[in-house]
């Protein structure tokens, strides 16, 4: 279905229609676990980065591709933060 869809409105289809939609619906699902402060959502969004950054840098856009990786070290400490807080919480 993807791969049909551009071709009927006369625009190029993606070079990886899956990929791409996989890191929308990652964000989706990340974004909605956020709002339910599910601790895990810092994970949802370190997998879909790491994916986005790959999708990037296949198709050259590494300015994009930065901005991701620094996305991904922002998850990636902001889980760590949301750990540390949640132990203060428990003890």
């Amino acid at each position: 279905m993807l791969t049909y869809i551009p071709p009927a409105l006369h625009i190029n289809p993606s070079a990886f229609p899956v990929w791409d939609a996989f890191t929308t619906a990652g964000g989706i699902v990340g974004t909605w676990m956020l709002a339910k402060k599910i601790i895990e959502h810092w994970i949802v969004w370190i997998v879909v980065d790491a994916v986005a950054i790959i999708l990037y840098l296949s198709k050259a856009l590494y300015p994009t591709t930065l901005l991701f990786l620094v996305f991904t070290i922002m998850a990636i400490i902001g889980y760590i933060e949301w750990k540390k807080e949640l132990a203060k919480i428990k003890a």
